[in-house]
């Protein structure tokens, strides 16, 4: 295999686990979509930090926000306070 042939086949790769990862954020981002739909909530973004995922939301005029991960079976682990936790404490 020439260098050419391992140079294409190097940005091959990391082009495959770039277009993976994109995939994989816009999972995590539906998965607090789906949550907020399923709960009674609007959906109004969600933003991927290094350790969680941040799903803004809002209910009857009052936003707020809160982090989550997602365990390896898919399910939502909600770090500290759920959505609807955070809400009755408003």
């Amino acid at each position: 295999m020439g260098l050419n042939a391992l140079f294409y086949l190097i940005i091959l790769i990391v082009a495959i686990l770039w277009v993976r990862s994109g995939i994989q954020r816009r999972q995590d981002i539906m998965a607090g979509k789906k949550y907020c739909e399923e709960n009674g909530l609007i959906f109004v973004d969600g933003k991927i930090f290094e350790q969680h995922i941040r799903l803004y939301f809002e209910k009857e005029g009052v936003k707020g926000w809160a982090n989550y991960t997602i365990d390896k079976d898919g399910q939502l682990q909600w770090v500290k306070e759920t959505p609807l936790e955070k809400l009755q404490h408003h």
